[in-house]
């Protein structure tokens, strides 16, 4: 087996004569343009790739732009992974791109690509998922972004066996506060690191998929929280290697340069994620007008989807546009809106704060409160004491389709995701309730 790293959370696993690559991010910028990657990418030739695994849904994963480039003759040649999950629209994204073929992967079971090659894949949460891909010389567990507890990772450990090389994250990847890492995401990922190292006991571990900055004036203040292959490395944790982009690791050979790697990598950070020069302006305004059609055809969908009983426990979302001066007021129950000229007391009690085209962007596609979360192009005044607020639970709901029960097949693959996910949940569960318990004790 042999491993190439091509950019944030993109490998290329070899083995014999097939090529898988993961989750390839080449071109472009992700999130409303809130990230950006931080080194360039390794050069593919897709002619010579036989498979592509998509973890999950998220633009860093499944990047239109990167899938779109590839070109009409190796789309129709290349088979592209993804798990059984309770919903066909990425499946339908794919092939609506010219993807002849899409491959179903059965979760949590082993299930054989080739003779020589077999893969197991296990999905988490709504949309997250793991791919483990083994043969005969080495085992390979790409976790990416899955978020796991201990119990899930001891699960996936008895399940998998022995794992040569693990890829994981490292940093957080997501908004994680208004001034400061006020959610101690940094130091979470730093335990929770150790604790994948701990639990799964690889013989390497790679930390990735945040080989990304935060790239817009909205967003670049996190910059300065995140977690360095610097830091990492001060972990001292038994055998963590860093990969740099054209970095081959081999099953026969085993040995990572980590410290040149580190190096190069700490050189594009500093030039670009702390370099003002490279930090975009904040993006261009959006009239309120265009702003209040966009929360109308969001809210026509929530209506559609969810009852008013549903509709109306979202309560009211209060948000200072700080480029129009203007303060939009939007009770979810009803649907009704308020728009109000800023002064000083509307700017500082409304809740969050962001400018207007991220606005817009929140409510004009329903994968905008994702896309929000991650790019973290906003301020949420009371989430230290309020927590996510339920518009963004509820609006993720619609956006994956990860429960369907408006036609029998539907239901019937709603169904069928949460049973071969029962263990996942189970043990997620029972995670909760400990971590209730040692927070009360």
């Amino acid at each position: 087996m042999k491993v190439t790293f091509v950019s944030h959370a993109s490998i290329l696993i070899e083995i014999k004569n097939t090529r898988i690559l993961c989750d390839p991010w080449l071109v472009g910028k992700a999130f409303n343009d809130g990230w950006a990657l931080v080194s360039p990418p390794h050069e593919i030739s897709f002619s010579e790739v036989d498979y592509i695994w998509i973890s999950h849904e998220h633009p860093d994963h499944f990047n239109f732009s990167t899938l779109k480039m590839i070109p009409v003759k190796d789309k129709k040649r290349i088979r592209v992974l993804y798990q059984n999950h309770s919903s066909k629209r990425l499946v339908r994204a794919l092939k609506g791109m010219g993807f002849e073929h899409v491959v179903e992967l059965p979760l949590y079971r082993w299930f054989s690509l080739t003779p020589k090659i077999d893969l197991y894949c296990g999905s988490i949460g709504s949309v997250d998922s793991f791919l483990a891909v083994r043969d005969d010389t080495a085992c390979l567990l790409n976790l990416n972004d899955c978020p796991l507890n201990r119990n899930q990772i001891r699960y996936v450990k008895e399940e998998i066996g022995e794992i040569t090389i693990l890829f994981t994250q490292f940093s957080f990847a997501q908004w994680v506060g208004n001034e400061h890492d006020e959610l101690g995401g940094a130091e979470r990922k730093c335990r929770e690191l150790s604790e994948r190292v701990s639990l799964l006991t690889p013989k390497v571990t790679v930390p990735f998929a945040n080989f990304a900055y935060f790239c817009n004036q909205e967003n670049s203040r996190m910059n300065a929280w995140v977690n360095t292959p610097e830091k990492i490395s001060e972990l001292n944790l038994n055998g963590v290697n860093f990969m740099y982009p054209g970095d081959r690791w081999e099953s026969a050979v085993s040995s990572l340069d980590s410290a040149h790697a580190i190096k190069r990598y700490m050189e594009d950070f500093n030039s670009r994620a702390l370099s003002i020069q490279s930090i975009d302006s904040t993006p261009t305004q959006v009239d309120i007008d265009t702003i209040c059609k966009a929360v109308d055809d969001c809210m026509a969908k929530l209506r559609q989807r969810f009852s008013a009983r549903v509709l109306r426990r979202m309560g009211e979302l209060d948000i200072y546009l700080h480029n129009l001066n203007k303060v939009l007021t939007i009770n979810l129950g009803d649907g009704s809106y308020v728009v109000l000229d800023m002064s000083e007391d509307l700017a500082e009690q409304s809740r969050f704060v962001m400018c207007s085209q991220v606005a817009w962007y929140l409510f004009a596609y329903s994968w905008g409160g994702s896309t929000l979360e991650v790019s973290g192009m906003y301020i949420d005044r009371l989430y230290a004491t309020q927590g996510r607020h339920k518009f963004f639970f509820y609006q993720n709901l619609l956006c994956t389709e990860v429960v369907d029960l408006s036609n029998a097949q539907g239901a019937r693959r709603t169904f069928m995701f949460f049973w071969r996910k029962k263990w996942e949940l189970w043990y997620r569960l029972l995670g909760r309730v400990e971590f209730l318990i040692r927070r009360a004790a």
